[in-house]
């Protein structure tokens, strides 16, 4: 068997063919660089043409109009306990509208003060939070009052049970009475409904289906 392959190796030697050594069971070095890895790369980038300005034409802003300064912020006042400066020319500018003649605004003034309630986002968290504060002091004021009313004249009460009486109509007047009757019908509806089902239940006859005994 030797024999047979030492002379096919012979042979394949005679043809100049390359002979394949057997393969080591050991690794070899494994710091060899990678054929490739010698190989100097060279990256050609594309040529563009330098940019050209297009013609101006009609609509072709200036350069002086582009850097004019048309919007100037007020500024706040040094004093922090001063108030802020309001600008509500609103009114002003729509009757100066109707009636040109009678112009009292001041035209110096920027229009985005004018449109600072429709250039501003009404569901931003900032405003949701204003409007509910708003309300919340609204109906603390109102409750307020009704205790104030109640407290007035006792009638022989207590101030606590004033207090009671005045947060108990607070609570009838705003529909509270309205909602918890319309909604002690609903229930009673419902809970009526259903004996009425169950009273009008039938059920089949099967064999798993029991019918009790007289007594």
């Amino acid at each position: 068997m030797n024999g047979t392959a030492s002379q096919r190796e012979r042979h394949q030697g005679s043809l100049g063919l390359a002979i394949p050594r057997a393969a080591s069971k050991f690794p070899g070095r494994s710091d060899q660089n990678a054929p490739d890895m010698n190989v100097r790369r060279v990256f050609l980038h594309a040529q563009h043409d330098s940019e050209t300005c297009p013609k101006a034409t009609l609509y072709t802003a200036k350069a002086e109009d582009v850097m004019a300064v048309t919007y100037e912020p007020f500024t706040l006042p040094s004093d922090e306990s001063a108030a802020v400066p309001l600008v509500d020319a609103e009114n002003d500018y729509i009757q100066s509208v109707l009636d040109p003649e009678k112009r009292t605004y001041d035209a110096a003034i920027p229009v985005e003060l004018h449109l600072q309630k429709e250039l501003s986002n009404p569901h931003s968290r900032a405003k949701k939070q204003a409007r509910w504060q708003a309300a919340l002091s609204r109906r603390r004021e109102i409750l307020a009052q009704y205790v104030r009313n109640e407290l007035k004249d006792l009638k022989g009460r207590t101030r606590r049970e004033a207090r009671a009486e005045a947060v108990w109509s607070r609570w009838v007047h705003r529909g509270g009475e309205a909602a918890a009757l319309r909604q002690k019908g609903r229930r009673a509806r419902k809970e009526r409904k259903q004996d009425e089902r169950l009273r009008n239940l039938v059920l089949k006859e099967e064999p798993n289906q029991i019918v009790p005994a007289a007594p």
